[in-house]
């Protein structure tokens, strides 16, 4: 029993820490404590599935993750999901006027996003959007948020961009399917990341959904492999990216603004 759960503590390192270490995004910190969360999470979880020492909140949580679990088992409910929230049919109104919203952020976003990557400016490509993003008279702004390790999940730091719009907040991400990347992923798992559009744009609460659908994925794909969950992976860290507290900045960066309005003035002149 030992050896087995020891060999399956091992593979998921192997697969895993790695991955995480490669970075997930700009400021974000979790190299040195990997391994001891990782065997803090193995242990934790072995407690619980034995009865013993994981304590009530920790049983709890699981129960809960379980619960979670098996409302998306069907793989085609769970797509048809995804697929709703990333077109904007979450919304409990149906609400037309977000949507539209949504597409003018994605579009000038891909439109910037071609800019920075075929001018290869010096600051990062969140700042870039953003900055492309305020020219274009969108209130957005470089958010990083950062929390303290807990018993549940390894301490972090993460930036991204939002939007406000009229009172309304909405969460800008390129390659968001990155951040639910796994080893080996299931045959469905695989089908749910490939569904990720290029450009996500999305309230809080609809990224949150997400967020729960993928984590409950995740962790079915995982088991079905005999991997464990990494703690990096594990719902309460990838929500504590864009959930919790952060500091929001929008930088006035003229030259950068100057710069990014002229090489588009320079590329609308080639056409």
């Amino acid at each position: 029993m030992a050896r087995a759960a020891f060999r399956r503590l091992t593979a998921a390192f192997d697969d895993d820490a790695g991955r995480a270490r490669e970075g997930e995004g700009e400021g974000e910190g979790e190299s040195l404590a990997d391994l001891s969360d990782l065997v803090a999470s193995f242990l934790e979880r072995e407690g619980v599935m034995r009865g013993g020492g994981g304590g009530e909140d920790a049983e709890e949580e699981m129960r809960r993750e379980e619960s979670e679990s098996s409302c998306w088992s069907d793989s085609e409910t769970a797509k048809d999901k995804l697929l709703d929230l990333f077109r904007g049919c979450g919304d409990a109104d149906g609400d037309v006027v977000s949507d539209d919203v949504k597409r003018k952020i994605r579009t000038e976003v891909e439109a910037a996003r071609g800019l920075v990557a075929k001018n290869g400016f010096s600051e990062g490509l969140k700042r870039q959007l953003v900055i492309s993003l305020r020219l274009k008279g969108f209130d957005a702004g470089l958010c990083k948020s950062s929390w303290d390790r807990t018993r549940r999940r390894p301490a972090g730091a993460y930036e991204y961009v939002d939007v406000n719009v009229e009172g309304t907040r909405y969460i800008v991400e390129v390659s968001l399917a990155g951040q639910f990347e796994i080893a080996r992923p299931s045959d469905h798992y695989a089908s749910l990341v490939g569904a990720f559009p290029p450009v996500f744009v999305g309230r809080p609460d609809e990224l949150n959904q997400v967020i729960r659908l993928m984590c409950a994925a995740m962790k079915q794909s995982l088991r079905s492999t005999g991997l464990l969950l990494p703690p990096w992976r594990k719902k309460s860290y990838m929500k504590a990216k864009w959930l919790s507290n952060h500091k929001r900045t929008t930088p006035d960066d003229a030259t950068g603004a100057r710069r990014l309005a002229a090489v588009r003035h320079e590329c609308l002149a080639e056409i």
